[in-house]
């Protein structure tokens, strides 16, 4: 199961394999790519987020967005 969130220009992508629960983020420009990999993960059905919050941080940079996990926020 893959989820694929885009917002602007930044791209979130969850992936599900065996015990492994990768995000990715990436963004067109400027170009820049981050990836997360939760390993021993329990494949399960409700543990894949339904939700994910993306959040624009104008302090820092108009540029500049934060995701995070439901348990995070």
């Amino acid at each position: 199961m893959a989820i694929q969130i885009t917002y602007n220009l930044h791209i979130f992508r969850l992936q599900e394999d065996e015990n492994i629960l990768s995000i990715t983020h990436e963004q067109e420009q400027p170009a820049y790519k981050l990836e997360y990999h939760y390993t021993n993960y329990v494949k399960n059905q409700n543990a894949l987020p339904k939700k994910v919050y993306v959040i624009r941080e104008d302090d820092v940079d108009a540029f500049y967005y934060v995701m995070f996990l439901p348990e995070e926020y």
